[in-house]
């Protein structure tokens, strides 16, 4: 089930987060390949469309991996401060082959960076 969101729907949920955590997209349902942040667009007087790309692990290079191509939750913030009203929309673009994404309310995960030496 989809669920409309505003931007101060976004903004009160990312409110308590520390400006330096990083965002994450998770993965194309379909494609499996991860979804990266690619750019701001507006999409009429009041939607704000995040547009994702996928990254195609075959031709990508390391540093343009999904953990190194996240984006903070202060550049979000910062991003949407500067440009949109509470009462806009917020919509996510498609990925490379063309699925729409659909948001869900965003939850807030605990991550941790494994590593095995």
């Amino acid at each position: 089930m989809t669920t409309e969101l505003t931007v101060g729907e976004l903004l009160e949920i990312i409110g308590e987060l520390p400006d330096d955590m990083p965002i994450t997209f998770g993965s194309s349902k379909y494609s499996k390949k991860p979804l990266v942040f690619y750019r701001f667009k507006t999409r009429g007087a009041d939607v704000l469309q995040i547009e994702l790309n996928e990254i195609d692990n075959e031709t990508w290079a390391d540093e343009d991996s999904e953990l190194n191509s996240r984006i903070t939750v202060g550049y979000l913030r910062g991003e949407i401060n500067q440009f949109w009203k509470s009462t806009d929309h917020v919509v996510f673009g498609s990925t490379a082959d063309a699925i729409n994404l659909f948001s869900q309310k965003p939850k807030v995960v605990l991550s941790f960076e494994l590593d095995q030496e």
